[in-house]
């Protein structure tokens, strides 16, 4: 079944999951998402399915995936990533977790946990003087997530908490201050991805094309011209 899926900016549209590039596509497809406000959740499955590489660019993605591990994580791409611009938070399962690799305006923060999280925790991430960059409360149970923003550049030290109250109803928030939260952590983020443990330990294995230290199964994939799909304007998905 085909639909033509709305992305209009300030738009919020709900997906499970989103398929980005389906299989009848080339494995040399990118899905590039450069507008609007985008919230994917998933009880089983990929959040955001690439079947090639994965750009964000602009506008506000949050993903909810599923966190009963397997081959399913909250992205899911092929080929190459990168954020430029805008807002991700993927949250989800650890086994097969994916992140986005940052340019130089941006900065990517990638966090695993021993256990998996309940759904209804809130992560924040707030600066030095305590102010919330980034503060997001999930919808699902998670063990990673993966958290780049226009407010979070390498060089700059951010504090991670959980649980808390913030001065807002709203889901993301990206200012505004948190009361009686839990410091988790204090980490520097680096020029890359940087991928720690929740209690601010760096891990070994690198994302943004990896997980787990290894490369996704890709298969015996040909080379083909690139082909783009761009969720900004519209989408279709089969499902």
């Amino acid at each position: 079944m085909s639909s033509t899926l709305p992305m209009m900016p300030f738009i919020q549209t709900t997906l499970s999951p989103l398929t980005a590039a389906p299989s009848r596509f080339p494995p040399a497809m990118m899905a590039s998402i450069s507008g609007g406000n985008l919230t994917v959740t998933t009880s089983n499955g990929d959040g955001i399915d690439s079947n090639g590489s994965l750009n964000v660019s602009g506008g506000t993605v949050l993903v909810f995936g599923s966190s009963s591990g397997g081959e399913e994580g909250a992205l899911d791409y092929t080929g190459s990533s990168s954020i430029s611009g805008g807002t991700l938070v993927a949250l989800g399962s650890s086994g097969m977790a994916q992140s986005m690799e940052p340019d130089d305006s941006h900065a990517t923060l990638m966090v695993t946990w021993d256990e998996v999280q309940p759904a209804g925790t809130r992560l924040t991430l707030c600066t030095q003087q305590g102010e919330i960059l980034c503060s997001l409360q999930s919808t699902n149970s998670f063990q990673t997530a993966v958290i780049s923003t226009d407010s979070l550049s390498a060089g700059q030290k951010v504090s991670l908490y959980t649980s808390g109250t913030v001065n807002s109803d709203s889901q993301l928030l990206t200012m505004g201050t948190l009361s009686d939260g839990e410091l988790l952590c204090e980490v520097t983020l680096a020029e890359d991805v940087t991928n720690i443990s929740s209690d601010g330990s760096q891990r070994s294995s690198q994302p943004g094309g990896s997980f787990g230290g290894g490369q996704r199964p890709q298969g015996d994939r040909k080379q083909r011209p690139q082909q783009e799909l761009t969720i900004g304007s519209s989408a279709e998905s089969n499902s």
